[in-house]
């Protein structure tokens, strides 16, 4: 059963009752470490479903994590860093938000507080008035976040201000993490001071992070982290009623239930070899416990965590519903008429959404579903009817691009297409064409098989597939124009299929998870998924903003821009730095006298590379190659 929380990060922020802060005049910061430890301490799933307490948990805490189920960005994969929430291990204390603490306590062990703080708002900001929202004035004393939730359910599709409403609620979370990313020239460089928990030092940076006209990083941790309990609560009363879950998302759980209950067929830890899938009716009484944490008019909106209409079909009788998740947000939804007969209800674009496909047809909608407002682009309904085909047909065959082959786009180049929003790549364009490129106008992108760092290749939008191949592209860094299969630097610039994307998107490993036998995931992997321990490796790394993430869905210019997000080193100079990450973790894989041997480097530095310190040019260099010989099978 697909269930989604209505408007969580509005909702959180409601109970949190973060409004004050965000209208004060001035802002104390308060030790409260005392309470922080009560409130941990009492914070059971009955306290935390008691709107309450969650007053209670707007604070900010050190911890030394030992073992507790955090918020852990980590390396998880030679590709970068991720977000997963994971047992942690730390030797050195770490700050976190008194919700994520909470669900750390609700999920596992209490978490061991050094410290905690909270903001306490003081006066009023002046000046500030009421606004006409809709049919509702709204007065800056009362909280924000439920008006305007209140106000959209109240307001008819067809109202001017319902879209307003909409667009306001959903960027109530972004608005206060905004940073934007500033470029300067080679004698430009600008000294930062950076500020991290406990940590503080200068760097001098050529790329600088300007916060937004909202930002305000404390709302913004504290929603996100009081989204995570809202799922902790979630997973711990369906863990008590003896189910499990498909996946959770940024604000919905897929829980694994049937009319009457039954076992299904799926390996799990210590053997197992089904899971239970609770009633549909136990969903609707987990749906009415958390109904307690509603911050809303209940005659306005009726439920926290609401049912998808897609559970139903278009008589309004639920619908025994199917999935498939191949990794966190992939995943799809589907239905059954017949043994042999599927029809898609749910496919998720996340990893397929950045490819532009031309296609002309009308939007896929589920034809026995109640839900007739959600559509999604047809190819991508048909991609994942492919590839349930073939997951059908074997689970293990390495070889799904035969299936990708058969789809009648299989064979077109991969294309992304982006919204031009920097000045960079608008400079590019204009200048082949100075009126090719106008901002906010669309531009594509080709997705090279293997591409040289730092290049990306860019041209105006087209529409036709056919022209794709053969057209100029303009390099965004040096301007240079190349056409694809052309060579740049030793390398052919060669175009991805469409099938290889989708070969490679049904072949991704959920890599911040271990599998039923204990070990990481690999492509192979099947089953009911476990957590992934993680052990803290100081110094910690500073990072700043990454990749944006709707860039894994949609069209936006960061996915083809970012080269990774600033790294902030403490002591760094021009010769000395910190290897990337993924290069640590491949050479971690070897032994210290055996890097040693193959390097020719030794010892202390050897052991600085493989704790993330700073080490010169040439030992980088050096070890990295004996890494590279290392990893070449041997003959």
């Amino acid at each position: 059963m697909v269930c989604d929380a209505t408007s969580e990060y509005p909702s959180v922020a409601a109970l949190l009752e973060l409004w004050p802060l965000l209208t004060a005049r001035n802002i104390r910061v308060v030790d409260c470490t005392k309470e922080a430890r009560d409130v941990l301490r009492r914070a059971s799933l009955n306290e935390l479903l008691a709107p309450s307490t969650w007053k209670q948990l707007a604070f900010f805490a050190l911890v030394k994590p030992h073992g507790d189920v955090l918020p852990v960005r980590s390396l998880y994969s030679e590709s970068g860093t991720n977000i997963g929430v994971n047992p942690l291990v730390s030797s050195a204390p770490i700050w976190f938000a008194g919700p994520d603490l909470a669900a750390a306590k609700l999920l596992g062990s209490t978490p061991r507080v050094i410290k905690a703080f909270r903001l306490e708002p003081e006066e009023w900001q002046p000046g500030m008035k009421s606004i006409v929202l809709g049919s509702r004035r709204i007065n800056p004393q009362e909280d924000f976040f439920r008006a305007i939730i209140e106000e959209r359910k109240k307001l008819p599709e067809t109202h001017p201000h319902y879209l307003l409403l909409k667009i306001i609620a959903n960027s109530l979370y972004g608005i206060f993490a905004e940073l934007n990313k500033y470029e300067y020239g080679k004698n430009r460089a600008k000294k930062l001071k950076v500020f991290s928990g406990e940590h503080k030092f200068t760097q001098t940076k050529h790329s600088v992070e300007r916060p937004g006209s909202w930002h305000f990083p404390p709302a913004a941790a504290l929603i996100t982290a009081g989204g995570r309990l809202v799922l902790a609560i979630l997973e711990k009363m369906v863990d008590l009623k003896g189910g499990s879950y498909l996946l959770t998302d940024t604000d919905s759980m897929l829980i694994v239930a049937s009319e009457k209950g039954e076992s299904v067929p799926c390996s799990g830890p210590g053997g197992k070899s089904t899971v239970n899938a609770i009633t549909w009716r136990q969903v609707e009484e987990i749906c009415a416990q958390i109904n307690r944490l509603n911050p809303y008019e209940k005659s306005v909106v009726k439920n926290m965590l609401k049912i998808e209409e897609c559970n139903y079909d278009r008589t309004g009788n639920q619908q025994q519903l199917y999935g498939l998740a191949v990794s966190a947000k992939r995943y799809v939804v589907y239905g059954r008429s017949g043994v042999h007969k599927l029809e898609i209800i749910k496919p998720s674009e996340h990893g397929l959404g950045t490819v532009y496909v031309a296609d002309k047809r009308k939007r896929y909608k589920p034809v026995h579903c109640k839900d007739q407002k959600t559509d999604y682009p047809r190819w991508i309904a048909e991609t994942w009817e492919k590839l349930l085909e073939d997951h059908f047909m074997s689970l293990r065959a390495p070889d799904n691009a035969m299936v990708a082959g058969k789809l009648w786009f299989a064979d077109l180049p991969a294309i992304m297409r982006v919204c031009v929003t920097t000045p960079n790549v608008m400079a590019a364009l204009r200048k082949r064409d100075p009126g090719a490129a106008k901002p906010y106008n669309f531009a594509q992108s080709p997705i090279l098989v293997d591409a040289p760092p730092n290049f990306t290749l860019v041209a105006p939008s087209g529409k036709h597939p056919e022209k794709w191949l053969g057209r100029d592209y303009t390099e965004i860094h040096s301007g240079r124009t190349f056409k694809l299969y052309s060579n740049y630097r030793g390398k052919q610039l060669k175009p991805q299929r469409l099938s290889g994307v989708i070969w490679r998107h049904f072949l991704h490993r959920e890599a911040k998870s271990l599998g039923p036998d204990g070990k990481p995931c690999d492509f192979r992997t099947s089953g009911l998924l476990q957590r992934r321990p993680i052990k803290a490796m100081l110094p910690f790394r500073f990072i700043g903003k990454e990749i944006e993430r709707k860039a894994q869905e949609g069209e936006d210019i960061s996915v083809i821009e970012s080269t990774g997000p600033i790294r902030y080193e403490p002591g760094k100079t021009k010769n000395t730095r910190a290897a990337e990450p993924g290069h640590i973790l491949r050479a971690q894989r070897f032994g210290l006298r055996l890097l040693m041997r193959e390097s020719g480097v030794t010892q202390h530095p050897v052991e600085r590379y493989l704790a993330g310190k700073r080490v010169h040019p040439s030992t980088r260099i050096r070890i990295s190659e004996a890494v590279e010989r290392l990893e070449r099978p041997r003959k």
